[in-house]
């Protein structure tokens, strides 16, 4: 199954020090991105990145249920700092095949 992951940063990191800066990067920022990276190759990621101008990642992922998802995102550094929204995706030829039930169903009613 795949879902919609938008992790955006609770709240903007003020004017922080190089030195706090530095820190961020190294701790938080990097080893963010090198997961993602080891995501991606490992087919869990399967688009999306960084959001251009902002602390902020928007990927979709694929997991066999939310779970294994959640264990995913919690094991990112950046996770705990995150206001993160996820939403469960379908197929296309899933919602046509529903949307399809419902259309002749209708038809039938009022037809």
């Amino acid at each position: 199954m795949q879902y919609l992951v938008d992790m955006k940063l609770r709240s903007p990191l003020g004017n922080p020090t190089p030195s706090e800066g530095v820190r961020f990067i190294e701790n938080v920022i990097f080893p963010t991105l090198e997961r993602c990276l080891s995501l991606e190759s490992e087919g869990t990621i399967v688009a999306g990145g960084p959001a251009i101008g902002a602390i902020r990642l928007v990927f979709v992922a694929e997991a066999q249920n939310a779970k294994e998802l959640e264990e995913v995102i919690m094991r990112l550094a950046i996770w705990p700092m995150t206001e993160t929204a996820v939403v469960p995706l379908t197929t296309f030829g899933d919602r046509k095949q529903v949307v399809g039930g419902l259309h002749e169903n209708l038809r039938n009613q009022f037809s």
